[in-house]
């Protein structure tokens, strides 16, 4: 995308094609996905969309890099960075938001058995469909030949619907599965992870949990650490959306933070976090990656465009586009009438097609969205209530 990977005015060009085809995309769904409610973290919502677009793009880069080489790799610090660091930015908006719940405990209490209902209907469905995609297209590859055991197929697909924590193994023998949907599963990993420990993290500030959920969440981040072995620093990731959970509620501090004149700072700090490293979760990138997310949490809105309705709509979307990009990225560059086709290796007609992916992501995320998405959070409330009727309905009686 774009001469071939050097930080030029015609790369950033392609980042901003990429964004601008995705908001006329939205602004073309319409109604298909309304703008979040409410406008408290709103700046956190366009954040969303605008990584998970960074992360298209990321993506693409590496896909013509191999395409002209033949070789899975990137030689620029900074997009490499567009995606990696785009995560790191992922996992602190998670623990932003939940655990600024868990700050809010004295005065609410936190319903663990909702939030597991809501996490595991929020992340399950589509990632059921995307890996339904995923086996369509390595049949494909294959040509709906088996060319594996069927005990070793079953072994696999299993691994890829358990969100890749045993692995990620390659499908009926062909190689680099993971790369069909850009690795982007790893991730989810370290989502579940975090998730899973959020009680015990709740505990340690002094908030009240049930002994149930404290149960629970030991046995289930034990259980998650065996199977992946979590990395770290990356977990400590997670930490800079707890600070900032702490810091934006110092009332004077946090107008401070969000006032217009931050927003340069903002575009400073990311830069300067995404050329420091090829791996951002180390100290100097994640203190960084932290500052410049306080800001935004902060409510800073990089002068409206964080705020932007359509940007704001994309972050809806943004698992599904998180989820799909690398798919379709594959289908057009392996699998469709394009694939070998030498105008790839120039620099315009590649955009076009990183383009056409674009849009062809924005339009299935957003369908997902509207037929699978919504309504499965929207069933969180109903089946908390439901099991927890149930449960008090239970009682033991002595034999």
């Amino acid at each position: 995308m774009f001469d071939h990977l050097t930080a030029t005015p015609l790369t950033l060009l392609g980042v901003v094609a990429v964004y601008f085809t995705a908001m006329i995309t939205m602004k073309a769904l319409g109604p298909l996905v309304p703008e979040p409610r409410g406008d408290r973290f709103a700046s956190l919502d366009g954040l969303r969309g605008l990584l998970a677009l960074f992360v298209v793009s990321h993506h693409s880069l590496y896909w013509h890099e191999k395409l002209l080489t033949s070789s899975w790799t990137m030689p620029s610090i900074l997009y490499e960075n567009l995606g990696k660091g785009s995560v790191c930015l992922f996992f602190m908006v998670s623990s932003f938001l939940f655990f600024g719940k868990v700050l809010q405990a004295n005065r609410v209490p936190f319903d663990w058995l909702r939030f597991a209902i809501s996490r595991l209907l929020r992340l399950t469905p589509l990632y059921l469909i995307a890996i339904t995609l995923l086996l369509i297209e390595v049949g494909n590859v294959s040509h709906w030949q088996l060319l594996t055991g069927p005990r070793e197929l079953i072994t696999e697909v299993t691994d890829w619907l358990a969100f890749t924590l045993p692995g990620a193994p390659d499908i009926n023998h062909v190689k680099d599965t993971s790369r069909i949907v850009a690795g982007v599963t790893w991730s989810l990993t370290y989502e579940w992870f975090f998730y899973a420990i959020l009680p015990l993290i709740a505990l340690l500030a002094a908030r009240r949990v049930a002994i149930p959920a404290l149960l629970a969440s030991l046995a289930f981040s034990l259980f998650l650490y065996r199977m992946f072995h979590p990395n770290p620093w990356i977990l400590a990731t997670f930490l800079g959306g707890m600070a900032a959970a702490w810091i934006v509620r110092w009332g004077k501090l946090n107008r401070l933070l969000r006032s217009t004149w931050m927003s340069p700072w903002v575009v400073l700090l990311l830069y300067q976090s995404w050329t420091l490293n090829y791996k951002p979760w180390n100290p100097g990138t994640l203190f960084l990656l932290t500052l410049a997310f306080t800001l935004i949490a902060a409510g800073n809105n990089l002068f409206g465009l964080l705020t932007n309705r359509l940007t704001r709509k994309l972050g809806e979307v943004s698992y599904g586009i998180y989820l799909f990009h690398g798919m379709v990225l594959f289908a057009l560059l392996q699998l469709s009438p394009l694939a070998g086709n030498p105008d790839l290796l120039h620099p315009f007609p590649y955009l076009l097609t990183v383009l056409l992916a674009t849009l062809i992501t924005v339009l299935i995320s957003s369908i997902g969205f509207r037929l699978i998405e919504a309504p499965g959070m929207a069933l969180a409330g109903p089946l908390t209530a439901r099991l927890r009727s149930r449960l008090s309905q239970r009682t033991w009686s002595p034999g």
